[in-house]
């Protein structure tokens, strides 16, 4: 025969380690809520962020196309002073107002003409370098800003639940352990 003591609080033991599992339950699914809340929001922050970094990236790419284009306006500027200058010097050479200047003259007035024409290269050149160099550090600001969000990601406490065989396994033992604890001796012994 069962004993009454021993079976009452081995129902009450498996009735709290029921309840208990419940608590266990809701608690892990509040955590895992909170995970997805939380990893939701810096996926948001990750999007945000890599919105900004493609609108940056947009306005070095448009100021490289600006610097090329203020380079080719210069050089062509360029260009038609050095050959509105020459030419004038020619025309008063041939009509001989300007016979005094030497060739050596123009000669040099065409290297500071060359001189300002690679002065606007050097330049380009330089501002090239220079977007080449913020794009770069752009590229490796991104990749760490990724890094970031999904380290902060995957370092978001998660919960794990207990198996149907873990339930039902520690059921049994708490009731199995309560039901040994406080069934009386003489129950124990007059079971046989």
């Amino acid at each position: 025969m069962c004993d009454v003591v021993g079976g009452t609080m081995a129902a009450i033991s498996i009735y709290g380690a029921y309840k208990g599992m419940e608590a266990e339950q809701e608690k892990g699914k509040a955590i895992n809520e909170a995970a997805v809340q939380s990893a939701a929001l810096q996926n948001e922050a990750y999007t945000h962020d890599m919105s900004q970094y493609h609108g940056e990236n947009v306005a070095i790419q448009i100021q490289k196309f600006q610097n090329a284009e203020d380079a080719a306006d210069a050089k062509l500027d360029l260009a038609i002073r050095k050959k509105e200058t020459t030419s004038s010097l020619s025309l008063m050479q041939l009509e001989g107002t300007a016979s005094n200047v030497p060739g050596r003259q123009v000669g040099m007035i065409k290297r500071q003409f060359a001189d300002q024409a690679n002065d606007i290269d050097r330049n380009l050149k330089r501002g090239m370098i220079n977007l080449k160099g913020q794009a770069k550090k752009l590229e490796h600001d991104q990749y760490a800003r990724w890094n970031s969000a999904r380290g902060a990601v995957n370092s978001i406490p998660r919960a794990d639940f207990q198996s149907y065989e873990s339930k039902v396994g520690q059921l049994l033992t708490s009731g199995f352990g309560s039901y040994a604890k406080y069934s009386t001796p003489s129950a124990k012994g007059s079971g046989g």
